[in-house]
């Protein structure tokens, strides 16, 4: 695993003990990650073997099983939502930032803060919180 990318699962597993908030997570995380994809129309098959190509060159082969289940699951949920006429870029920024409304009522408190948030702890937020989400499980 990449040092930077082992630095952030670290510190994401500091602020994700709760089981329910994982869960809630790892759901929400699904739910992004489709709608993400479905913006880019028809090249989403291209972004999400991108995604899973980022995924298996930073988290690396020993993750290999963890990558496949989160390719296989989000393959079958944009194919499956496409045949919905939705705002996909506004349910993409709903779903990303709902698992912020588990932290209060789980009260643990948030990886990101305005204290400590770059460009790189965005990227890392977005495209890690599913499979952090599910290391942390």
């Amino acid at each position: 695993m990449n040092n930077s990318i082992k630095k952030e699962l670290d510190e994401f597993k500091k602020f994700h003990k709760n089981e329910y908030n994982v869960i809630f997570h790892i759901l929400c995380g699904f739910l992004f990650m489709s709608f993400l994809f479905l913006i880019f129309g028809e090249y989403k098959n291209v972004a999400l073997f991108s995604y899973l190509t980022l995924l298996l060159l930073t988290l690396g082969v020993d993750y290999l099983q963890l990558i496949l289940i989160i390719g296989m699951f989000l393959f079958i949920m944009i194919n499956a939502i496409l045949d919905i006429n939705l705002n996909n870029l506004v349910l993409f920024l709903f779903f990303y930032f709902l698992p912020d409304l588990s932290h209060y009522f789980t009260k643990e408190k948030t990886v990101m803060n305005i204290n400590n948030i770059t460009l790189f702890s965005v990227f890392v937020n977005v495209f890690y919180l599913l499979p952090f989400s599910l290391l942390s499980c």
